[in-house]
């Protein structure tokens, strides 16, 4: 489930910017690093092989 959520925050970023979300990943902060984390190294395309344009980061 964090997985889903961390992914809608990297998919509408500008959720970010909302305060009442801002206080919510205060009280959660294992979400906030799963957010963080996912934004950092997100999944690749569909379609593309595991490392495919890792030297262009």
């Amino acid at each position: 489930m964090r997985g889903a959520i961390a992914k809608t925050f990297y998919e509408h970023r500008e959720l970010l910017d909302e305060d009442h979300v801002k206080e919510f990943l205060v009280k959660v902060p294992h979400l906030a690093l799963d957010i963080l984390m996912y934004m950092n190294k997100p999944p690749a395309p569909p379609g593309f092989p595991p490392g495919f344009g890792g030297a262009f980061r």
